[in-house]
């Protein structure tokens, strides 16, 4: 993105000066008219528009990415509950109570944590803590 908007100033800059260094040499002398500045925003409205537009939908894939994922992990935090009624009476209570504890430990530690661009070894304590089903 910096990348863009650098590449466009360059050209911008670049325009100008050729407007400025070049134009009279290419122009008779009879013909005084300049470029005036409505003739740039025209064209700096169109970038400033395609600029907004790749923010737009760089933001949401990023966005329809993070749904999935989420969506995704709750669909198994809710299959592991279910699942967890077919265990004994004893590991079914534990297998619940685990999830539940990592599902609020993904919302309350993980995403902030996320938010700043790390990770949060939280879930992971309760995803290892989860008992075997089978004796």
């Amino acid at each position: 993105m910096v990348l863009i908007i650098v590449v466009a100033v360059v050209a911008l800059l670049g325009g100008l000066a050729a407007n400025r260094y070049l134009r009279p040499r290419l122009v008779s002398e009879d013909d005084d008219t300049g470029m005036a500045v409505k003739d740039l925003v025209g064209p700096l409205l169109t970038l400033t528009v395609l600029l907004l537009t790749f923010v737009l939908v760089t933001a949401n894939g990023s966005y329809g990415k993070a749904e999935v994922a989420s969506r995704g992990e709750a669909r198994a935090v809710d299959q592991l509950v279910e699942s967890a009624e077919y265990a004994p009476a004893e590991q079914r209570a534990k297998i619940q109570a685990d999830t539940v504890c990592y599902a609020r430990a993904v919302r309350e530690r993980e995403w902030p944590a996320m938010a700043d661009g790390k990770g949060s070894p939280a879930p992971s304590v309760w995803s290892t803590d989860l008992p075997p089903c089978l004796p």
